[in-house]
């Protein structure tokens, strides 16, 4: 039974760390200062058509290419915040994925670089479902010079992993550098259109492997009781979940050998 209760805890600190050293320090989230920067300078974004005059990029590829930069405060296990920098001097139009991948970065390092650290939690996050409570499509269209700033919703894709220190600070990366099963990237899309306690317990089920049975057992201490950590109801919307979005996982697969075998139609042949 405590070992039990020892592995909820890590997993559900770590889903909530910022918002547990905020409450038991009493210190705000460290961003990098990149970041607290570009919050001091921003307004918040409105999905919208492109707008005339205004060039069309893509966040990443504008980011790689200097015209943009991008900064994030993962606020815990839920939710956080993106900004959006236009470092151009032309109005930009920015392409947001549907989804993207929040991971910590160390101190003060800059949102290219990179760290191997083994003990980083990761996240996916909803684009535009769930940024703004909105479903539909969009750009964002972004003056020179100017930041814009907009909510995600996210889930935590590593379940049991130690808490990360008070400094540690957050980067936006692609799904590709959080997960490589195509079935979580595709239960991040569900994200704002299903309940997201249910769809947490998928993803710790998915992306950490942890069992139905393990996750079903946990509890939480609440007013003076513990209560199960996922109620029957969340348990059954997230196991809908999963089926969901293998499903969507494989459409993907056979859209993407279907458009291979039409691109190489002599290869599909032989």
């Amino acid at each position: 039974m405590m070992r039990m209760k020892k592995s909820f805890l890590y997993g559900i600190t770590l889903a909530a760390v910022f918002v547990g050293f905020s409450m038991m320090a009493g210190e705000a989230f460290s961003a990098p200062e990149k970041t607290n920067q570009m919050a001091k300078k921003a307004k918040r974004g409105k999905l919208e058509a492109k707008a005339e005059g205004f060039e069309e990029v893509d966040l990443f590829a504008a980011i790689a290419e200097g015209k943009l930069d991008a900064g994030v405060i993962q606020k815990g296990m839920k939710d956080g915040m993106l900004f959006i920098e236009n470092k151009s001097d032309k109005p930009l139009s920015v392409s947001v994925p549907q989804t993207f991948g929040t991971r910590p970065i160390l101190g003060q390092n800059t949102f290219n670089q990179r760290t191997n650290n083994q003990n980083q939690q990761l996240f996916g996050s909803g684009g535009q479902n769930g940024m703004m409570g909105g479903g539909g499509r969009g750009m964002f269209n972004i003056p020179p010079e100017k930041v814009i700033s907009m909510p995600y919703e996210s889930l935590c894709l590593e379940y049991g992993k130690p808490v990360p220190t008070s400094a540690s600070n957050y980067e936006i990366v692609s799904m590709d550098e959080v997960t490589d099963k195509e079935e979580v990237k595709q239960l991040c899309l569900l994200i704002g259109t299903v309940d997201h306690s249910a769809l947490q317990f998928a993803a710790w089920h998915m992306n950490s492997g942890t069992s139905v049975e393990k996750l079903a057992a946990e509890t939480i201490l609440r007013a003076g009781r513990r209560i199960p950590y996922f109620s029957q109801q969340q348990i059954q919307i997230g196991l809908a979940a999963v089926q969901r979005s293998k499903l969507m996982a494989q459409q993907v697969s056979s859209a993407e050998a279907a458009k291979a075998s039409v691109a190489s139609p002599g290869e599909a042949q032989n």
